[in-house]
């Protein structure tokens, strides 16, 4: 296997530093390890880290000033900041935010719903529904509806004692291999309900975003939909180019 190119080392840079920086790591107001410092750490040129730095600045998550190194910031107005670029990410994003999973109940897919969960009509889902709390001070992140194959549906009377990501607990029970998660994201009004807990207008802009989860016998094993005041969310999805590709000309 070659060595990783320049965009790889950086977002891995970006990624690692900003994940410790929510957990509470480096708290508002300190100072990151210098340049120098994180190459080392890294393994990484200086242009690596500055890159890595440049994208943290850009979301409000540090300042730069000549002289005074690196400064952690507190991101304005509660913006919540998920950056995702592998499967593993999503751990991450469970681990950092808590479930509290208000309903839970088998649900068959009419043809509206069928529509939303790309399916036939008739389907049976396992349907959990909740709020996810992070932060601090905790407050609401997001409203969040997972839809698990009916397969699976043995998980409904544990499924609430069970923390981090769910597909965890399908992979580990059920013996299944999950290799894919397909992400979209879409803006919405926010419902009356959802807008009182989040702390948001009803009807005011959000951002719904969709994760389909395969197993590697390409089964739809969970289909969840997370939907994030528009004002206070920013997902970051760093592409890599694979080899080059021959053009024939």
């Amino acid at each position: 296997m070659g060595a990783a190119g320049p965009e790889h080392v950086y977002a891995r840079i970006e990624a690692a530093l900003r994940r410790e920086i929510l957990a509470g790591r480096y708290e508002p107001g300190t100072r990151l390890p210098t340049h120098s410092e994180l190459c080392l750490r890294f393994n990484a040129s200086r242009n690596s880290v500055r890159e890595a730095l440049r994208k943290l600045q850009g979301d409000g998550l540090v300042s730069s000033r000549q002289g005074s190194g690196t400064t952690v910031e507190k991101p304005s107005g509660a913006v919540y900041l998920h950056s995702v670029d592998s499967v593993d990410e999503l751990v991450h994003w469970s681990h950092e935010t808590e479930y509290r999973i208000e309903g839970v109940a088998m649900q068959r897919a009419d043809a509206r719903l069928a529509r939303k969960l790309h399916c036939s009509a008739g389907r049976s889902w396992l349907h959990l529904q909740g709020f996810r709390f992070g932060g601090d001070p905790l407050q609401a992140v997001c409203w969040t509806e997972t839809f698990i194959h009916h397969a699976y549906a043995g998980l409904r009377n544990r499924i609430q004692q069970h923390r981090g990501p769910i597909y965890h607990m399908i992979e580990r029970e059920f013996d299944e291999v999950l290799v894919e998660v397909q992400q979209s994201v879409r803006a919405v009004p926010i419902p009356a309900r959802q807008a009182s807990v989040l702390g948001v207008e009803p009807g005011s802009p959000g951002l719904e975003m969709e994760r389909i989860y395969r197993t590697a016998n390409n089964r739809v094993a969970e289909i969840a939909f997370s939907l994030h005041p528009g004002s206070r969310f920013t997902a970051t999805i760093t592409l890599r180019r694979g080899p080059r590709a021959e053009i024939s000309r």
